[in-house]
């Protein structure tokens, strides 16, 4: 018994950072790339805790943005892209790279 325990903890691990995913929106692009979830997989977890109750979280497809223009389309958007960037900057100032 004790050597499958860490299967399934593994597991379980990956499905909590799937629904952890699912609940920011994320794209399933992503889910399957963190957790090595198939895409059923996802989409079952999807219909199965993210539908129950009153909020419906949104579940993004398609490709994800990757031009800069998704980032200035608004003035809301383009001020937190840069408050990113910044944050960014400081964080790797800070890193020593060896």
């Amino acid at each position: 018994m004790c050597i499958s325990d860490d299967r399934y903890n593994r597991e379980r691990l990956c499905l909590d950072l799937a629904l952890r995913f699912l609940r920011h929106e994320a794209r399933t692009q992503i889910i399957r790339a963190w957790t090595d979830l198939t895409d059923d997989r996802i989409r079952n977890l999807y219909r199965s805790y993210m539908t129950r109750g009153a909020r419906l979280v949104p579940h993004h497809r398609g490709k994800p943005p990757n031009q800069m223009a998704y980032f200035t389309y608004s003035v809301r958007v383009h001020w937190e892209a840069a408050k990113l960037a910044c944050l960014f900057a400081v964080a790797s100032a800070r890193v020593k790279v060896v």
